[in-house]
């Protein structure tokens, strides 16, 4: 290999007001899990760097190590060298960096981020506006300080100004130029690859069960009805998925049931509600794991054994990563600040938000009819989507039109205030339930999910089972969320 002399790392860092504010612990704008991504994606899949090496360059990366390690990439393949784990190593020690990037056991860490690089633009994006948003923000100190100054000329603060801003602006289109269907074609083959490759694995470990029984294999996050996993994926990253119904059908007890599945799974699941506090919305939590009689719960009326196994159960939830908030009067900028500083943390893999039409709204200095509102927090809600690279699950209600039809199932017209909403949307579930607003008194406790929308798929309608107080739900053959974890919640 070629020993790397010209490998220097061009990174700007903060300016000193920037630096006091840093100091002062303000944090600046920063993606660190976006860049780490990144990197990750051009080392476990380098069909994808000059796809980044379009939208990124190493100023940009925000931690000095994520800068220097990309420096390296970018001269590997300058130089047509293969790139991985074990070449970017080698050629930051020969560098004499290696130990300044955190050594051979960061990189391996790095290595682990990301499966694929199926996502890489979208986290590369994501790292250019971090940049964009500081450079900003220094311009604006610059500006600022030569003006105290009063030393130089106004036309020369401003035309430093406005030519620091010209850049950012040519960096934001740079950033959104058309990509090759090369690259984006190699990044798609290289995914289907490796999932193909786990999908078998998955058989073949179902093949050497002693008790025959298979595992629904999905490569989104599981929502405790495995027949609806099946119908959808999963719920996947970038994914915006409205889950509708009239009022009092349901929409809390199985969105929780959804956040208590992905976190039983290991999934970070954030759950904002605007129509229940957190305390109301534990007791209905522990009430799903416990299994207790809901009527014997919110009498008292629970037995010794029954407040031990209570008890035994919210030792469980305490090991499990779902956070609840209250989010009453909340708007979808203020649930976006929360979910980014928990993403920022490493704590967020799926939104859920409780309900649609209960966020409240930021007026945009002019005054925007109920419909306009409507769509503005859907398409505030797939931003978010996007951004963060999670699910958001948002709940919405059903107008009542259906209800005066002969036939009462939920339509994508029915969607309460706005068309936006099946616009914006990837999957839409509607949910109806056999008694509601029937006289069909055989079918009571019996349900069925419509997947109305699925953009990566087709629709589908999922029956399933749920008890009376809706604390429990299960396919309609008799599988609810994951085996295995009776133990940790005392069941």
């Amino acid at each position: 290999m070629l020993k790397p002399k010209n490998m220097k790392t061009e990174q700007k860092r903060p300016n000193a007001p920037l630096e006091d504010m840093e100091k002062q612990g303000k944090k600046l704008p920063q993606a660190p899990d976006m860049e780490r991504a990144v990197i990750a994606a051009m080392m476990v899949e380098s069909a994808c760097i000059p796809q980044v090496a379009e939208l990124l360059e190493a100023e940009m990366f925000y931690l000095p190590q994520h800068a220097t390690i990309y420096t390296a990439i970018m001269w590997l393949h300058r130089n047509n060298l293969p790139v991985d784990l074990l070449t970017v190593a080698e050629a930051l020690g020969k560098a004499g960096q290696l130990r300044a990037v955190g050594g051979r056991p960061y990189l391996a860490q790095l290595a682990m981020t990301v499966g694929s690089a199926a996502n890489v633009a979208a986290h590369a994006a994501v790292v250019v506006e971090k940049h964009i948003l500081r450079s900003a923000m220094s311009i604006s100190d610059d500006t600022m300080r030569r003006g105290y100054e009063d030393s130089e000329d106004v036309a020369d603060i401003l035309g430093d100004a406005m030519e620091g801003l010209k850049k950012s602006v040519y960096t934001i289109e740079r950033a959104c130029m058309p990509q090759h269907i090369g690259a984006l074609a190699q990044c798609a083959v290289n995914e289907t690859k490796q999932r193909c490759a786990l999908r078998q694995e998955a058989e073949d470990l179902d093949n050497m069960r002693a008790d025959g029984s298979r595992t629904a294999f999905i490569f989104g996050i599981p929502s405790g009805l495995p027949a609806l996993d099946i119908a959808t994926g999963g719920w996947n990253n970038g994914n915006l998925i409205i889950l509708a119904a009239r009022p009092s059908v349901g929409k809390t007890a199985l969105s929780l049931w959804f956040a208590l599945a992905a976190a039983k799974s290991g999934k970070h699941a954030l759950f904002f509600s605007a129509e229940m506090s957190c305390n109301a919305l534990a007791h209905r939590i522990l009430l799903m794991q416990s299994g207790i009689d809901a009527d014997k719960y919110r009498r008292y009326a629970c037995t010794a054994a029954d407040l031990e196994h209570i008890d035994a159960c919210q030792r469980g939830l305490s090991a499990i990563p779902l956070y609840l908030h209250n989010a009453t009067g909340m708007t979808m900028e203020a649930i976006n600040n929360k979910a980014t500083i928990m993403n920022d943390k490493g704590q967020c893999s799926i939104i859920f938000i409780d309900y649609l039409q209960m966020l409240a709204t930021k007026a945009q200095n002019r005054p925007q009819n109920r419909e306009q509102e409507v769509a503005g927090v859907c398409h505030a809600a797939k931003r978010m989507a996007l951004s963060l690279n999670v699910p958001v699950v948002l709940l919405s209600q059903l107008n009542r039109e259906s209800m005066r039809r002969a036939d009462a199932t939920p339509r994508l017209s029915d969607l309460r205030d706005s068309g936006s909403i099946e616009q914006d949307a990837d999957v839409v579930v509607f949910i109806s339930r056999s008694d509601y607003g029937s006289c069909m008194a055989s079918m009571e406790h019996e349900g069925k999910l419509i997947v109305a929308k699925n953009r990566d798929g087709r629709t589908s309608t999922v029956p399933f089972r749920h008890n009376g107080s809706m604390t429990h739900f299960e396919d309609f053959g008799g599988a609810g969320m994951g085996d295995g974890l009776d133990e940790v919640f005392g069941g």
